[in-house]
């Protein structure tokens, strides 16, 4: 709870390379013997891209998913039914 209203105080956590104005970022990608710490690209900070493909694979996904489940259950209660049909419609066994 403190660390949420922390973040809400500070604007959130935002690992953006480009708005390391005071160089330490930079400092610290050196300081490491990052080799390619002058590529935006490929500096090992929040990338939002693989989250936005994440995301929307599961908005593809999600739909598919819940229709096929329908379809699944609709057969399971489909079959479970004409068993019961089939066991109903056979003729009562008779006493001696």
């Amino acid at each position: 709870m403190a660390l949420r209203a922390a973040c809400k105080a500070l604007g959130g956590l935002n690992t953006n390379s480009a708005l390391d104005y005071d160089g330490y970022f930079e400092g610290k990608m050196k300081q490491i013997a990052f080799a390619e710490w002058q590529d935006p690209i490929r500096l090992p900070c929040h990338n939002p891209m693989p989250t936005a493909v994440l995301s929307m694979g599961l908005v593809i996904l999600a739909p598919l998913l819940v229709s096929s489940g329908l379809v699944l259950d609709t057969v399971t209660r489909g079959r479970r039914e004409m068993k019961m049909l089939a066991y109903l419609s056979q003729p009562a066994l008779k006493r001696n």
